[in-house]
């Protein structure tokens, strides 16, 4: 992951921190502005192809968080359509490779450095969400959760 790639998740985790803090005091409108700025971060995101794999997680991992504040803002079609979104969005990134989701090895280097409160918690809902409709990346985004949780209580991620 490059450096530019860095900043800009950090740039993405204070977004969904922002989202979080603008919820807790019922404010939509402030909270749809922190989704939309990831959304204009990552369009405005110069890629690279190393970067390739870590935007995307990043994108699905916001997708996440917009499904789950809809949820809670009782707004189930958009909700159930996000989730939607993100299953599409696995797909269409295919972030993994077949004989990797086959390797009982938890995580890929690609997300190295993304291990964050608050993605943990996204990626452990992203797991429950797959859970949920049976998909066949489940354990690996369970795998992966738990890899971040370790990183994550070990002391080896940005708190």
């Amino acid at each position: 992951m490059t450096t530019a790639m860095r900043a800009c998740a950090e740039e993405i985790r204070q977004c969904w921190i922002r989202c979080d803090a603008a919820l807790a005091e019922g404010d939509a409108d402030a909270a749809n502005d922190s989704f939309s700025r990831v959304f204009e971060i990552v369009d405005g995101f110069p890629v690279e192809d190393e970067d390739v794999p870590a935007l995307a997680f990043l994108c699905i991992l916001t997708w996440v968080k917009v499904a789950l504040a809809l949820e809670a803002a009782g707004q189930n079609e958009p909700a159930l359509e996000a989730q939607a979104h993100i299953f599409e969005l696995l797909d269409t990134y295919r972030l993994l490779e077949e004989e990797e989701r086959a390797q009982p090895r938890p995580g890929v280097p690609e997300f190295a450095g993304l291990e964050t409160p608050e993605s943990t918690e996204l990626l452990g809902r992203l797991y429950l969400l797959c859970s949920r409709y049976g998909r066949e990346d489940t354990l690996y985004w369970g795998r992966c959760f738990m890899e971040f949780d370790r990183k994550l209580q070990g002391g080896g991620a940005v708190n």
